[in-house]
């Protein structure tokens, strides 16, 4: 009688695991680009936030007729609250979804992990 062979299909134990150190060293690699591109996406959110906001705050000051240097938290509280402007609710900080304030030198919205829109974007 002829023996024939049978032929075994499947991976060896080296070639899976010559694939696993690949998408370890993948991911190495792929994390801190991920982490900085987050980042930076935040920061650039917060930023588009920090302009509507100082728009809406311009706007307010023009109609209520106030000067800017009497804008407060009160005066940002009353624009945040304009369901018109802002239909979805005040916007908060992507970063941990913190409220925005008023900074005290310039009178304008003001983040607690961004700073003011005139923040430069953070290093890479």
């Amino acid at each position: 009688m002829l023996k024939l062979k049978i032929k075994k299909k499947g991976f060896t134990l080296v070639e899976l695991l010559i694939v696993v150190v690949i998408l370890g060293i993948l991911a190495a690699v792929a994390m801190p680009r991920f982490m900085t591109t987050r980042d930076e996406a935040q920061f650039r959110s917060c930023q588009s936030n920090l302009a509507a906001i100082n728009s809406a705050l311009d706007e307010h000051c023009f109609i209520v007729n106030i000067p800017a240097t009497d804008v407060d938290d009160a005066v940002l509280a009353t624009v945040l609250a304009n369901t018109a402007r802002f239909p979805d609710g005040p916007p908060t900080c992507p970063k941990d979804g913190s409220a925005y304030s008023i900074a005290a030198g310039n009178k304008r919205a003001s983040c607690t992990n961004h700073g003011t829109i005139e923040a430069p974007i953070p290093p890479s």
